[in-house]
């Protein structure tokens, strides 16, 4: 104890939590709590395939209409076609897990985990709108499948997300919807793949010299995003803080993204707010102008957790004004 007050900044700032500029993250492969599983949610393929098929090959869905899917009592198959019910028959004979349901956080989620392969099958027989990177990770995760054996998952889960309440300000407001994620099973397994140049970009709107993220809460200054912007850059590469399966002193994390009218975000400056250029615009989402992704608002420990020595139960933060 005498160490710690001695040796460190410990009484030289109130701040209960460490701040942005002092943090750190370390990933680690052996941490139950990384995660929040889905033990009962295991259906059958076919019905998962129906749940992702529902986003009709766009980028976002709503919280209600994507909680909705798991408590109707009957599904309408024929949106699938014949190639997708039949990929459903190969998955299920290949032993891939399909879960759909809600996970122990109380979150809800479609997933199926398969051979990298399978993964980049679902996505282009649905025609799921996923970051383009992270499908260009599971087709470079098939070529070296030899060198790293790692099972791989397509997820459509709730994400959170911060959009600006008042102009210039730091007032930011949330909102939570669904999109993908694709990943490996074993994180030091991901490809490196950049992200530059992957697909291309089109002016949404135009900001008239002003920067829509000039000011921005510290929480969002803690992550990489898939986009470029004046927000400081931050290394995809986290150190791990125990061994992996396959022996890695850092892994690859996932990106997070940004939206503007339900399509994925490439660009942000004081021209204006760039898209993919692939994607439509959706009224549905303008009104929330750029969503900026951020950790979600339960104890995942993916961003930050404190566990009661007591209990050892996750208390969830507000990180709006932590970090």
């Amino acid at each position: 104890m005498l160490f710690v007050f001695v040796f460190t900044d410990y009484l030289t700032t109130g701040t209960f939590l460490i701040e942005a500029k002092d943090s750190y993250f370390a990933f680690s492969e052996m941490d139950l709590v990384m995660s929040g599983g889905c033990t009962p949610c295991h259906v059958e393929c076919k019905k998962v395939l129906h749940q992702m098929a529902t986003f009709h090959h766009q980028a976002l869905m709503s919280k209600p209409t994507f909680e909705d899917l798991y408590t109707a009592t009957s599904w309408d198959y024929s949106i699938l076609g014949a190639e997708a019910l039949a990929l459903a028959g190969r998955l299920e004979a290949s032993g891939a897990i399909c879960s759909g349901g809600v996970d122990e956080w109380g979150s809800s989620l479609s997933i199926i985990t398969g051979e990298a392969e399978e993964i980049v099958e679902i996505i282009e027989t649905l025609q799921l709108s996923v970051a383009p990177q992270q499908v260009m990770e599971a087709r470079r995760g098939v070529e070296l499948k030899a060198q790293c054996v790692t099972k791989w998952a397509v997820e459509g889960h709730l994400r959170l997300f911060k959009f600006q309440a008042v102009k210039n300000g730091l007032d930011y407001s949330s909102i939570p919807a669904a999109d993908f994620n694709v990943f490996p099973e074993y994180t030091e397994c991901r490809p490196e793949v950049p992200n530059e140049g992957v697909v291309g970009e089109k002016l949404a709107l135009a900001t008239g010299g002003e920067d829509p993220v000039l000011v921005v809460p510290e929480l969002l200054k803690l992550f990489p995003y898939s986009f470029t912007s004046s927000i400081p850059p931050v290394s995809r590469v986290v150190g791990t803080s125990s061994p992996t399966v396959y022996p890695a002193s850092t892994v690859t994390q996932s990106l997070f993204r940004a939206y503007y009218s339900g399509c994925r975000v490439r660009t942000v400056n004081m021209t204006g707010i760039y898209v993919e250029d692939t994607c439509t615009l959706s009224k549905r989402w303008q009104n929330y102008g750029l969503m900026l992704q951020v950790p979600d608002d339960i104890p995942v420990c993916s961003s930050i957790c404190i566990h009661k020595a007591a209990t050892s139960h996750g208390i969830a933060l507000d990180l709006q004004n932590k970090q």
